[in-house]
């Protein structure tokens, strides 16, 4: 069965109980995260399928993720266009391990996330850089690197962020 996908491409945005009543109803669906991953590659259904995305992953019990479903939702990450599914996608990274097949692609989209004009999507691409060499130490260096410059020259709300986020203790360290 097929997601019907009416609801998330008429989301506003901004109300977000009508997507918490989707996932409700369609979260035991044997295709579900299948389908959300697909969405991420339309334009105008990778806002909600995101959030829905990340809304799953982090409620209990968890929407449960099979490793080919983690490749291919991270290496979707270059095709997200609009600031707030790159920001889902960037926030999904502490619930989901990087599979090896995904560090390119992903540490291409947390380099470029770094340039971004939203400080959100900024800080939470350092925070993926962090966690990103937690898990592959040849990153370490170059996580490292970009916290402690983001320290000095970023704006005090992404400093905040990392240091909420814990980021301030790197790896390596």
């Amino acid at each position: 069965m097929s997601l019907p996908n009416t609801v998330i491409r008429q989301w506003d945005g901004k109300d977000t109980d009508v997507l918490t009543n989707y996932y409700r109803q369609y979260k035991g669906l044997p295709a579900f995260a299948n389908q959300l991953i697909a969405m991420l590659t339309e334009t105008d259904l990778q806002s909600a399928a995101s959030w829905l995305l990340k809304h799953g992953l982090e409620h209990t019990p968890p929407l449960q993720l099979t490793a080919q479903q983690e490749v291919s939702l991270l290496c979707s990450a270059g095709q997200l266009v609009c600031w707030q599914s790159r920001l889902h996608l960037l926030q999904i990274l502490q619930y989901v391990p990087i599979p090896e097949d995904a560090v390119g692609p992903l540490s291409h989209f947390l380099r470029v996330g770094l340039q971004d004009k939203n400080k959100f999507v900024r800080a939470w691409s350092y925070s993926g850089f962090y966690l990103l060499g937690q898990q592959y130490p040849e990153y370490q260096d170059e996580a490292k690197a970009y916290i402690v410059a983001a320290m000095q020259d970023e704006a005090p709300s992404v400093q905040a962020r990392l240091r909420q986020l814990g980021v301030g203790d790197v790896p390596g360290d």
